[in-house]
């Protein structure tokens, strides 16, 4: 058998062949059309991929509608606590001023106690030397009854004592009120010091 012969005994047998798998194509789909169980099947499996998509998209829009509820309950969950944060800041400020407060309240009461004490404390003064002159007067005024016979030199010179000691009263008064009103720790050193002198 020569090269040709060959070469077209495989073309026949190759045209053949497809020959047959279009008639087997066509028997195919004749069955297919004239079958109703093949029908019926292909309903079946469209109806299937209709389903199929229609829950793929239903199960999309559950998706994007979790994804916001979490959002919202995430934005709702941040502004919960920015207001518990500022709340807590807010306490913590009013807590700081009423101590502030308290504290001032404190050195206030500490400040009036204080000036009330330099006040009695002058006040005593004040009634001590009022007493020591007092009794200096009441020894001149009987010196003077013991004498009946006053020289005018003795006279002045008496007055000149009493003005003196009058002054010298006066001016511990007002020093001892001075010291009374307290200004700042450095006026409390100062009359404490001179309280001590």
């Amino acid at each position: 058998m020569s090269l040709n012969q060959l070469d077209q005994r495989l073309a026949q047998e190759l045209h053949k062949r497809k020959q047959d798998s279009l008639i087997r194509q066509k028997q195919i789909e004749k069955i297919i059309n004239e079958s109703q169980d093949i029908k019926l099947l292909k309903e079946r499996i469209r109806q299937a991929y209709t389903n199929k998509e229609r829950a793929a998209q239903v199960a999309e829009k559950q998706t994007r509608k979790l994804a916001d509820l979490q959002q919202d309950a995430e934005m709702d969950e941040y502004i919960v606590q920015k207001k518990q944060q500022e709340q807590r800041e807010f306490e913590e400020r009013e807590r700081r001023l009423a101590q502030e407060r308290l504290k001032q309240k404190y050195v206030l009461q500490e400040q009036m106690k204080f000036k009330h004490t330099l006040k009695e404390e002058a006040l005593k003064e004040f009634e001590k030397e009022k007493t020591q002159v007092d009794k200096i007067v009441l020894d001149i005024i009987r010196e003077d009854q013991k004498y009946s016979r006053i020289t005018p030199a003795s006279c002045s010179s008496r007055r000149r004592r009493r003005k003196k000691l009058s002054k010298r009263c006066s001016s511990r008064w007002k020093k001892s009120s001075a010291d009374s009103k307290p200004r700042g720790s450095a006026k409390k050193k100062k009359t404490s010091s001179t309280r001590s002198t």
